[in-house]
């Protein structure tokens, strides 16, 4: 509504001081302030049984901070603890329960299972904590619940299962059951169609989150495949992997700028992350968070090896 001129605040006034303040948010938006990081560790895990890493493409913590780490170019999935020690891998080329045909995503919060997109394979496998097969989902379900290379896979605490199929660019919800229930954001999908989505994941309220960067963006769904909003910042241009922190933020790596967008528990941007002395592109990344000592280890994946770095205190 406009102000009458009983109202105490001038037309003209307000009109300035409106101008003003947009005009801050967007210098705000655009001079994005950046935090820079200690470098820990390098690891290149050439010292386990499959050699150093060839073409990493994926990572993730489970609650008690071990890493699991995906890398396609050996067909294989490593365990490594906390301060990136190996602890066990498995994997090797082949269609066999402990084999994989160039896995893509791992997904291990929950602890007690671990899920691994197997794309070549068309399948999610299924690992229990300490890496043995336990079972697989496999496409055998008429449309719209057929699937074919699995891009991206992620759990909910309540073991609910998204996938994201390569072909179809699709999403589709499992129960826990791993029965199929929904099905959303492909090319069908009227309000939140994906283009190129890489990966996605998810928070524990509510949200699934899948980077894409033909929108250049993030795009955000609810738990019933319902869309929320897409999430932009005007130097995001090839977001790609993402990451749920155990501090609550998301986590959004950025492939052009090799750089890391941090979004808050509300979805409004915080803060870019660079990494010093990595020149090769991150692919991901997870975030180990130490409430007391409110301190930030970032576990950075590069293609050939896993950066561990620690946040500067102010």
């Amino acid at each position: 509504m406009l102000p009458t001129c009983n109202m105490r605040i001038p037309y003209r006034a307000m009109v300035y001081g409106l101008l003003a303040a947009l005009a801050w948010m967007g210098g705000t938006a655009r001079s994005t302030p950046r935090k820079e990081l200690t470098l820990l560790r390098r690891i290149d895990l050439a010292q386990s049984p499959g050699g150093p890493l060839k073409q990493a493409s994926a990572i993730d913590l489970d609650s008690e901070g071990n890493l699991y780490i995906v890398d396609r170019g050996r067909h294989r999935l490593l365990k490594l603890d906390g301060e990136g020690n190996f602890i066990h891998e498995i994997g090797g080329f082949g269609t066999q329960g402990d084999q994989f045909d160039d896995p893509r995503d791992v997904d291990a919060h929950t602890t007690l299972n671990i899920f691994v997109a197997d794309y070549n394979n068309q399948r999610v496998v299924r690992l229990d904590r300490y890496m043995n097969y336990l079972n697989e989902l496999i496409p055998r379900w008429d449309p719209p619940y057929d699937f074919d290379q699995v891009l991206s896979v992620a759990v909910t605490t309540q073991f609910d299962l998204f996938l994201l199929d390569d072909i179809t660019k699709k999403i589709i919800k499992f129960n826990r059951f791993s029965e199929p229930v929904q099905v959303f954001g492909g090319l069908d999908d009227p309000y939140g169609q994906l283009l190129e989505p890489v990966q996605l994941t998810v928070d524990e309220v509510n949200h699934v989150f899948v980077s894409d960067p033909g929108q250049e963006a993030v795009v955000v769904f609810d738990y019933l495949g319902n869309y929320l909003q897409t999430l932009k910042h005007p130097d995001l241009q090839r977001p790609t992997g993402l990451a749920w922190g155990w501090d609550n933020r998301l986590y959004v790596v950025d492939l052009e700028g090799n750089e890391v967008f941090v979004f808050s528990p509300q979805l409004t941007w915080v803060t870019t992350l660079r990494f010093p002395r990595i020149a090769e592109p991150v692919m991901d990344l997870s975030v180990r968070y130490y409430k007391n000592q409110r301190q930030r280890l970032f576990y950075v994946l590069t293609p050939q090896a896993c950066w561990i770095y620690r946040e500067k205190e102010n």
